[in-house]
């Protein structure tokens, strides 16, 4: 009687482990791998990654070339009303694009307009992202250079303007050369890239 009692404790107990082993491993199947830098997803490749307060991961993704190597923030001398956020580029950019200016081929206008493999919530990235995306910029230029795609081009060593305002004038743009945040005349630098940026 014991012995059988015993037997069928071992049983039971086998029997949970087992479960609770294919569980994990069901739960490893259907749950995806986490994100990583360098990854391409999203129509381009990501540039940095964090967890909310409930655990769910978000991140940055730019765009795999930039999308224009000479252009203007805004040709008009205007303060563009909520512009003025440090790293919250999407905001930025609507408010750019609903003040009047943006236009097509314009900072803000060009990254609105982007679309790649289905994917068109692109925006001119706030200068705090421009300094994110900047300080991976060895993994990211590694892998769009590994890749074997004559098509995505690493980041340059050049002005990259950013969604940020700071005068009626004047907007904030990142020096790569220098790597550092400075800002220029809306209408007269025009030698800045620009390099689109969407959020997860």
């Amino acid at each position: 009687m014991k012995k059988t009692f015993l037997l069928m404790v071992i049983v039971v107990h086998c029997n949970f482990f087992f479960s609770m082993s294919l569980t994990k491993d069901y739960q490893n199947i259907i749950k995806p791998d986490k994100h990583y830098i360098g990854e391409f997803f999203g129509g381009g490749i990501i540039f940095y990654l964090y967890d909310d307060d409930e655990g769910n991961e978000h991140g940055l993704i730019a765009s795999l070339y930039d999308l224009s190597s000479s252009c203007f923030w805004t040709l008009k001398e205007i303060s563009v009303p909520n512009c003025n956020s440090l790293w919250d580029g999407s905001a930025n950019t609507k408010a750019i694009l609903s003040s009047g200016i943006g236009k097509p081929d314009e900072a803000a206008g060009i990254c609105d307009r982007y679309e790649n493999d289905g994917y068109s919530d692109w925006y001119l990235p706030a200068i705090d992202e421009m300094k994110l995306l900047f300080n991976n910029r060895f993994l990211i230029n590694k892998f769009l250079e590994e890749d074997n795609n004559p098509s995505t081009i690493g980041l340059v060593q050049s002005y990259y303007w950013s969604s940020t305002q700071n005068t009626a004038s004047h907007a904030w743009y990142w020096d790569s050369g220098g790597g550092f945040a400075n800002d220029g005349s809306k209408k007269l630098l025009s030698k800045s890239h620009v390099r689109a940026v969407p959020s997860f």
